[in-house]
């Protein structure tokens, strides 16, 4: 399996347009049209999580961001997080 050749870290599962990571595809060419606009996928997610209190904290653990999402996800499991 090659490599992912922008970060090298990841194997690729990309092999179009060139050969890449899902991540680095991600940062690369997903995209959301909004309001006349094309937006990176990953700003739209990263602001949702923000507005939800959901993003990492300076200095929080993995550990303790995974389980405030998963508290999160438990109290509202009736809430949709897109409308």
């Amino acid at each position: 399996m090659a490599s992912c050749q922008d970060c090298n870290a990841k194997v690729a599962t990309h092999a179009q347009p060139m050969i890449i990571c899902d991540r680095c595809w991600a940062s690369r060419f997903s995209t959301q049209f909004m309001e006349g606009e094309y937006i990176p996928f990953r700003d739209i997610h990263k602001a949702r999580l923000k507005g939800l209190n959901l993003w990492r904290k300076e200095g929080e653990s993995i550990g303790d961001w995974g389980d405030r999402c998963k508290a999160f996800s438990k109290q509202n499991q009736h809430r949709r997080l897109f409308k």
